[in-house]
């Protein structure tokens, strides 16, 4: 019978009950075990046990190092049975849903279903909980799991995954079906006596034989990523195109402590560009991986790859010396402009970080005044009193902050006051919207005022045409950066624009 390992936070003996309501064993040769997410050191049993997490709000730290150390599914606590039984189902225990009689993907996949999944997950979505609040953003949600059950062929199935994702399960055209669920979600929602518009990204992966839901979810969710990642809203996972066959087989993740050595990861600078005058004021570091068999890979798919190697930390780090160093490097053409370094979660949660990454900086010999330190939301929600004081630190050594990506995150007003922040930067999709409908305007402008009501600066990125550019200087935004001024540079490139 299949193993699964459980990572409670709180009271392990609620968890205890809840698994003997579903008839599910405690035993060292048992289905489940069950240790505490606060006290995780190690990671999780050697083999192929699933890891489940059931963490509460105040548990973000605990998720994160087992999420890195392979933990498959989350449960937010509390939960009912039904979601702990889906959970056990997914990663392989067969567990009766109780009070219900619905199929699932882990059932149809063991009656040996052969199809498609699509992976679909909703874009900016926690603005709308930053503006409405979590009952709407949970209806929200409901209104768009109702539209694509209601679009999808009968025999489909479809599963709300953790957080804004769901997963379906199809037997054919899985094209046509992203392109119609597409056009459903992005049909206006009516949110608090408003329209609102969201956008999505699907992945789609191919069943196999053999198929557990858990890891054909899991290349759907490599799809998505590499969706994420570049320009189309639809991404396959197409099992014969070598790069999918390495994140797959784990062959990509195996490459990198080598690349890194080797030197592969090479840094683009990308201007940032006052909106008010066109001059260049700074520039964002970006990593690429320059891999001698797959070509170049973006930042965002090789920091997932990092991620799955526990490298994420390690890797930052690699990437914000490089840049120091090339910036150090540069000639007095490019000494006005401010250089933006991102700081991966992992980092900012090592001890010691603010200390360690000042003597990095110092050691450059780039003055710590035109540095600006990005972080994303999800980096700095967990512990808003710890990430103030830190944040504070940097400032007090003259770096200046920017939280990157506002839009995809947990968008918590919250935080936004309480944190000492200099620049909020408009995520690419976000940004991008301000050129639909009026209605798409309302979200990018409340951002917009938001950040200038409490002394913030607004750098919008992903900025492609001159009407969106227009737009988002009618709104107030500053700062802006994009392929409308410059795609992402080498040194050389930068150093010849500026002339």
């Amino acid at each position: 019978m299949p193993r699964v390992a459980l990572a409670s936070a709180g009271d392990a003996e609620d968890i205890r009950t809840a698994l003997d309501r579903l008839g599910v064993t405690i035993a060292a040769d048992g289905d489940a075990r069950i240790v505490d997410v606060r006290h995780v050191a190690s990671p999780p049993p050697p083999g192929d046990t699933p890891l489940i997490v059931i963490a509460g709000a105040d548990d973000g730290a605990a998720l994160d190092r087992l999420i890195v150390a392979g933990a498959s599914q989350h449960l937010a606590a509390p939960f009912d049975d039904i979601s702990l039984a889906r959970a056990l189902r997914m990663a392989g225990v067969p567990v009766a849903l109780p009070d219900t009689p619905t199929s699932t993907i882990a059932d149809a996949l063991a009656t040996g279903h052969q199809g498609y999944l699509l992976r679909v997950a909703l874009s900016h979505f926690d603005v709308v909980n930053a503006a409405f609040g979590r009952e709407a953003g949970d209806a929200l949600l409901s209104a768009a799991q109702q539209r694509i059950a209601d679009l999808v062929p009968g025999k489909a199935l479809v599963e709300r995954l953790p957080g804004p994702e769901f997963a379906v399960l199809i037997e054919h055209t899985p094209d046509d079906c992203a392109r119609n669920i597409i056009e459903a979600l992005e049909h206006p929602y009516l949110t608090d006596g408003r329209p609102l518009r969201i956008g999505c990204l699907v992945g789609i992966a191919a069943t196999q034989v053999g198929d557990t839901a858990l890891a054909l979810i899991r290349r759907a969710g490599l799809a998505l990523a590499w969706a994420r990642s570049g320009e189309e809203q639809v991404r396959w996972l197409p099992e014969s195109d070598p790069l999918a066959l390495a994140l797959v087989d784990g062959t990509l993740e195996h490459d990198l402590p080598r690349a890194i050595k080797a030197g592969e990861i090479e840094v683009l600078f990308q201007p940032q560009v006052s909106v008010a005058d066109g001059v260049m004021t700074g520039v964002e570091a970006l990593a690429r991986w320059r891999h001698p068999k797959h070509g170049e890979i973006g930042a965002s798919l090789l920091f997932s790859t990092a991620a799955r190697r526990g490298l994420t930390a390690a890797l930052s780090r690699h990437v914000q010396k490089l840049a120091l160093g090339e910036v150090s490097r540069w000639p007095a053409a490019l000494g006005h402009l401010r250089v933006a370094i991102n700081v991966s979660a992992r980092e900012f949660g090592l001890a010691g970080f603010v200390t360690d990454l000042i003597a990095m900086i110092e050691q450059s010999g780039v003055a710590a005044e035109r540095i600006t330190i990005e972080l994303t939301e999800s980096e700095l929600a967990t512990d808003l009193t710890t990430a103030s004081r830190m944040l504070a630190e940097l400032r007090a050594r003259a770096c200046r902050v920017a939280i990157d990506d506002f839009g995809t995150g947990y968008s918590s007003l919250a935080y936004l006051k309480a944190l000492p922040v200099d620049y909020l930067k408009i995520d690419k999709a976000l940004a991008q919207d301000i050129a639909g409908s009026s209605r798409d305007r309302v979200v990018v402008r409340g951002v917009i005022e938001l950040a200038r009501s409490l002394g913030i600066a607004v750098i919008a990125e992903g900025v492609e045409t001159g009407e969106q550019l227009a737009l988002l200087a009618a709104e107030g935004c500053q700062y802006y950066q994009g392929f409308l001024y410059a795609p992402p540079l080498n040194s050389e490139a930068l150093i010849a624009l500026v002339g």
